[in-house]
């Protein structure tokens, strides 16, 4: 990649929803933060039908989608104008699913951003769609805007939250956490996610004979450690540690009820050795009141 970090876009996709709108604002408030440019981004196909009656020609139909199509790129980029008038933006309408053209610009972006909840449907943003495929496959970070209740606007308040454990490719949401805490002015919340097997009941003969203070010990520690380096080069940052036993998942939603941004790492792959399995960002990005960002290890 031979663009810097600050040149790339913020890439955020819409498709007309109040979700969408919601996703448009804060990305483009994230590129106001950052100092990088907005890419408002829109992809769409043609619906197929084999209907028993006459439709209008095929170009009226295509003319009508793109025209709506425009009409939400449009307000989209009122939308962001309102809240950041001096980002660079642009708008990019592809016909192509909204899937493709999204993990096709994670290649080269800084971030990419999708709303909680779409309209549904071949251009619809739904988390159990576009939303999943970019956490799995996207080659940047990627931010779901949620708030908490469904509609409502994502908070501008509150610490961020990042969660890490032991492995390595956590680093890279570390870095990100920090950058965010700092570019936000915000505390930042660092939890320590324990083994998801020191929770699971087929451990449970084994707890009873583990020495708990000298782990819980460990963990203060290796957490420690590994923030070290960041409060050094983030000296303005704020950082309270989290060391609660608890399933990831649940750890984190905790910490994120009065937060406004959480964190986490991935694997950019289904099966990869990351901090976090395709289960718990499920169930990140579907139950967290705050915009949840998945940045992958090789962010």
């Amino acid at each position: 990649m031979t663009a810097s970090r600050p040149s790339l876009p913020v890439v955020v996709g819409v498709d007309g929803s109040s979700s969408a709108v919601h996703a448009v604002r804060w990305a483009a408030e994230e590129a106001s933060r950052l100092g990088a440019p907005l890419r408002v981004v829109h992809g769409y196909l043609l619906p197929r039908t084999e209907l028993p009656y006459t439709l209008p020609s095929h170009g009226d139909v295509r003319d009508a989608v793109r025209q709506q199509a425009e009409h939400w790129l449009r307000s989209a980029l009122t939308s962001a104008t309102d809240v950041a008038p001096l980002v660079r933006t642009q708008v990019d309408l592809r016909t192509a699913p909204p899937i493709s053209v999204l993990l096709e610009l994670s290649e080269q972006a800084r971030m990419v951003v999708v709303g909680a909840r779409g309209l549904g449907g071949f251009a619809g943003l739904a988390v159990g769609s576009v939303a999943m495929a970019l956490i799995a496959h996207g080659r940047c970070a990627v931010t779901v805007v949620r708030g908490p209740r469904p509609g409502a606007r994502p908070p501008d308040y509150g610490p961020v939250v990042v969660g890490l454990n032991g492995a390595a490719r956590a680093d890279a949401a570390v870095a990100l956490a920090f950058e965010e805490a700092s570019a936000r002015h915000a505390e930042l919340i660092a939890v320590y996610l324990w083994p998801e097997m020191l929770n699971d009941s087929a451990f449970e003969a084994a707890r009873a004979v583990l020495d708990w203070h000298a782990i819980e010990g460990a963990a203060v520690v290796h957490l420690r450690q590994r923030l070290a380096s960041w409060q050094r080069k983030y000296p303005d940052v704020r950082v309270r540690q989290v060391t609660v036993r608890d399933r990831p998942v649940q750890a984190l939603l905790t910490q994120a009820e009065r937060a406004q941004l959480v964190v986490v790492a991935r694997t950019p792959q289904a099966g990869g050795s990351g901090l976090l399995l395709r289960s718990t960002s499920q169930a990140l990005v579907h139950y967290a009141p705050c915009p949840v960002v998945a940045v992958a290890g090789d962010h």
